[in-house]
């Protein structure tokens, strides 16, 4: 089985940006370089030195832990600490606007597959699953207690300091337990019940179908125009034991999700394949570098297991 991200120099990402900088403006733009930490963790340690809520950062989109990576982040107001522990921050510039999810073009990702014994083919578009890190830990279970509204089992399963701290001062307030977790990572949870449940469907539409078409991320709101795909996301549901009005959350209206799609099919764009070479980390076998460009929301991980293996079919 091959290996990713065994240090952090195999997975190194640079963000594509899409904002417009200027000298001036009510936020400042900020470059995020970081290893060994995901996106949210260096916000919040950053938010937490400089005195300045969470709230008023924002970002394009997570970038992986075991990684080296480049981001932009938004803030309002300024920073003046500029180096911490796993990573460090360069002011950019100023603008009209934060940062939010989806302002970016996309990623470049140059990354080093490791104990493989062959070169992996060239493939020009795959099934745009999403990732295993969209799931992380817990994040499927605790999004689907919240849409069951079991917001005991979910604030039992949330393991973010906030949560742990509320919980251990209010023992029975189990939302006010879930509603004290950064908004971003709450929405985390509610998006990975509706990537799972995409990735499902989208695996057995890509059996049948090489059309790029437009699958939704359930939500309530949501409608279809096409039996076949009508009847996989209702077996989904049924599975999960859920319905669409379950994505209405009453007690936290700002977590309903609205209704969105994903194409089926997504392109590989720059994609350079090195030369096998001696993998110094296991013994025997070979590594490889491979370089390319994603669009938004596309996982490269699921590009490095596309170009090793042959699609799922």
């Amino acid at each position: 089985m091959y290996r990713l991200k065994q240090i952090p120099e195999d997975f190194i990402v640079d963000e594509i940006p899409n904002i417009t900088i200027k000298d001036k403006g009510p936020y400042s733009y900020y470059l995020l370089e970081k290893k060994d930490c995901n996106t949210e963790q260096a916000i919040q340690v950053i938010s937490k030195l400089s005195h300045i809520p969470r709230k008023l950062f924002g970002y394009a989109g997570t970038k992986d832990k075991i990684a080296i990576t480049k981001q932009n982040f938004s803030v309002k107001g300024t920073l003046k600490k500029t180096s911490y522990d796993k990573f460090s921050i360069k002011h950019i510039g100023q603008g009209d606007n934060p940062i939010s999810l989806g302002d970016l073009k996309g990623n470049k990702f140059t990354i080093t597959v490791r104990n493989i014994s062959k070169k992996p083919k060239l493939v020009s578009k795959f099934v745009n699953f999403f990732g295993p890190q969209r799931f992380g830990r817990n994040n499927f279970e605790i999004g689907l207690a919240i849409l069951k509204k079991k917001f005991k089992t979910a604030a039992g399963l949330i393991d973010q300091f906030s949560a742990t701290d509320y919980l251990k001062k209010n023992p029975t307030d189990y939302v006010g337990t879930i509603r004290s977790v950064p908004f971003k990572i709450l929405t985390i949870y509610i998006a990975s019940v509706q990537s799972r449940i995409w990735n499902d469907v989208a695996k057995e539409m890509s059996k049948t179908t090489e059309d790029n078409l437009e699958l939704p991320l359930i939500a309530f709101d949501t409608e279809f125009n096409n039996d076949q795909i009508e009847d996989l996301y209702e077996q989904q549901l049924i599975k999960h034991g859920l319905t669409q009005r379950d994505f209405i959350i009453r007690t936290i209206p700002a977590l309903t999700p609205k209704g969105n799609t994903r194409q089926l099919y997504a392109d590989v764009k720059d994609l350079i394949i090195g030369d096998l070479e001696n993998d110094g980390l296991n013994n025997n076998l070979k590594k490889v570098m491979i370089e390319f460009t994603l669009g938004k929301g596309c996982y490269a991980t699921v590009v490095v297991d596309c170009l090793i293996n042959l699609p799922s079919k």
